[in-house]
C-alpha cells in the first residue's frame, strides 16, 4: 500500500506536468506509473481484502485518471463502496463514494451536452442514476455524522443538479451553520438564493463572501447584478469597477460598466 501511495504521488506529478509540458516522454511515464500503482494497490487489497485502507488507496489511484482512462470511474466507485463495507461506521468513506459519483456525473453531463436524440437521453439517465446514488451516500454519511459539513455542501450540489432547488438551499443553509467562515459556502448559498429569485438573501450571502475574501470577483459579479435589479445603480457600478481592477481588460465587465453608466 505504501508503494502504491508513493507511485500515486508520482503519477499526480506527471499529470500536472502534462498540463504545461510538451515532453514526449510524459505519456509513457503516465502509463508506467499508472500500471505500477494499480498493481501495488491491487496486491495490497488481495493480501488483505478486509482492510478498508487498501480499498481506498486503490480507489484514489483510479480516481486520479478518470478523465483519461475509460472505465476508471466505475473501478473507483467499486473500490470506495468496498471500503465502506469493511468500515461501515466511517462517514468519510460514504462521502468519498458519493463525491466520486458527482464528479463522474459531471463528466457524463458534458458528454450528454454534445449528444442528441436517444444517446443524449441515455446519458442523462446515467447521470441522474449517479446523482441519486451520490445522494444516498451523502445522507448515509450524515446519518453517521450529522455535523459533517462537506457532506452537506455536496448534498446541496446534488439537489441543485437534480433540479430540487428548495432542498439544495436547505442543505446549503445547514452547511453555513457548520462552516460559517467558508467563503465557498457563502458563495454557493448566495448563488442558490439568486436562482430562487430571493435577491435580498442572495445579496447578504455574496456580501458575506466578499467580506471573507475581498478579491472574490465572482461574488462581486452577482452582487453587481443584484444591486442593478434593486435599482442601486451606483452600487452596481462600484462592484464592477472593483472586478475590472482585479481582471484588467475583461471585455464583458467593460461592456457591463458602459451599459450601467449609460443607464
Amino acid at each position: 500500500r505504501a508503494e502504491a501511495q508513493i507511485l500515486f504521488a508520482r503519477l499526480q506529478s506527471v499529470i500536472q506536468r502534462a498540463a504545461t509540458s510538451q515532453d514526449p516522454a510524459i505519456p509513457q511515464m503516465f502509463q508506467s506509473l499508472l500500471s505500477q500503482a494499480i498493481d501495488r494497490a491491487r496486491l495490497a487489497q488481495t493480501l488483505n481484502p478486509g482492510d478498508p485502507q487498501n480499498w481506498s488507496t486503490l480507489a484514489l489511484v483510479y480516481e486520479a485518471v478518470i478523465p483519461y482512462v475509460g472505465g476508471a470511474g466505475q473501478f473507483s466507485i467499486d473500490a470506495y463502496d468496498a471500503a465502506s463495507k469493511f468500515d461501515p461506521l466511517n462517514p468519510e468513506l460514504f462521502f468519498d463514494s458519493g463525491r466520486i459519483r458527482v464528479g463522474i456525473g459531471d463528466l457524463v453531463f458534458i458528454r450528454a451536452s454534445n449528444a442528441s436524440g436517444e444517446a443524449r437521453q441515455t446519458l442523462l439517465r446515467e447521470r441522474d442514476a449517479l446523482l441519486a446514488a451520490a445522494q444516498e451516500k451523502f445522507e448515509e454519511a450524515l446519518r453517521l455524522k450529522p455535523d459533517y459539513a462537506p457532506a452537506h455542501f455536496l448534498l446541496a450540489q446534488v439537489f441543485d443538479r437534480r433540479g430540487d432547488l428548495n432542498s439544495a438551499i436547505r442543505a446549503a443553509e445547514n452547511t453555513k451553520i457548520l462552516a460559517f467562515s467558508d467563503v465557498g459556502v457563502a458563495f454557493q448559498l448566495g448563488f442558490l438564493y439568486y436562482k430562487a429569485d430571493r435577491l435580498a438573501n442572495a445579496a447578504q450571502e455574496f456580501e458575506r463572501a466578499v467580506s471573507l475574501s475581498e478579491n472574490y470577483s465572482n461574488a462581486r459579479y452577482f452582487l453587481g447584478l443584484i444591486y442593478d435589479r434593486q435599482g442601486r445603480r451606483q452600487d452596481a457600478i462600484s462592484q464592477f469597477e472593483k472586478i475590472l481592477l482585479l481582471n484588467q481588460g475583461h471585455a464583458e465587465v467593460e461592456k457591463i460598466l458602459a451599459n450601467l453608466r449609460a443607464g
